[in-house]
């Protein structure tokens, strides 16, 4: 697991598992926020890809943002 912190109260896990039904590998990136209790409790936003999508979407991620710093 691949941790990127937001702030001080919030979190994005990055992961690759398999897909409970059928074994397929998924790329999950998933917000986390600080509960109460002090423990990292899992929020509602997130997105879970197939991973051979995940170079992809990389890509098409680095492509946007270049597009918008020129």
């Amino acid at each position: 697991m691949i941790v990127v912190s937001k702030n001080a109260r919030e979190e994005l896990r990055v992961t690759i598992e398999p897909h409970p039904t059928s074994g397929r590998p998924l790329l999950r990136i998933w917000e986390f926020f600080q509960g109460r209790d002090g423990d990292m409790r899992p929020g509602k936003r997130g997105l879970a890809i197939r991973a051979d999508l995940a170079e992809p979407l990389v890509e098409a991620i680095r492509a946007e943002i270049a597009r918008n710093e020129g």
